[in-house]
């Protein structure tokens, strides 16, 4: 395997239970690579020092998404590649029998997300930070059950929370839920945006003479 460094981010996860399973899995399965915790506005790398860099499902989360892609594409090499998987907040759907309130619970998540719609802005973000033909590609992620329980139990809670749902509801959604995967598959899932691109090289200086001045003058009155 290629020789790969991982940023983990500063104080993540933090009470996030699923998170924290999912990092430290990945941890076991990449053993022997590198692993470092640091900033994504100031990454710890040098100018140029990765052939890619890819960063999943994180702009989402920050203030300041531009600052993090141009960090990306500072540390990937000229001709180096920079990817971003960012999931469609707020795209969540599932077969589910009562349509009025399930309408209303996926777009919790986008109402909390810090950067809802950022998925659909990287293209736009990659060209502002100097990347050449990004390509972008969309799909629905399908999940089952246990999934969408742990992609939409939190904000469910909150909607209950503030009285946009009543606790007879929230019961009843579950258990509506739960009724059809029993029925049989469930389509349920999620939009994702996957966006790549690439930091070009640098064009060498062109030195032009104007109509008419010898370029050579200059060298021979020298």
């Amino acid at each position: 395997m290629a020789s790969m460094r991982m940023l983990r981010p500063a104080g993540y996860p933090a009470n996030r239970g699923a998170a924290r399973w999912v990092s430290d899995a990945l941890v076991t399965l990449l053993a022997g690579q590198m692993f470092d915790v640091g900033d994504a506005m100031n990454l710890p790398y040098d100018d140029g020092s990765l052939d890619a860099c890819r960063a999943e499902t994180l702009l989402q989360h920050l203030t300041d998404p531009h600052q993090a892609v141009h960090e990306m594409t500072r540390v990937t090499r000229p001709g180096g590649r920079a990817a971003i998987p960012e999931s469609g907040t707020g795209t969540t759907l599932a077969g589910h029998p009562d349509r009025e309130t399930t309408q209303v619970i996926p777009q919790r998540p986008a109402d909390d997300a810090v950067q809802a719609w950022i998925g659909r802005q990287l293209p736009r973000l990659f060209r502002h930070a100097g990347l050449t033909d990004p390509s972008g590609t969309p799909a629905m992620v399908l999940a089952g059950q246990q999934m969408i329980r742990m992609l939409l139990s939190r904000h469910v809670d909150r909607l209950g929370e503030e009285n946009m749902l009543t606790p007879q509801q929230v019961r009843q959604w579950w258990s509506q839920l739960d009724q059809r995967a029993a029925e049989g598959p469930l389509i349920a899932g999620r939009g994702v945006f996957v966006v790549a691109a690439t930091r070009p090289y640098l064009r060498p200086a062109r030195i032009t003479a104007t109509k008419g001045q010898d370029v050579n003058a200059g060298r021979q009155q020298a």
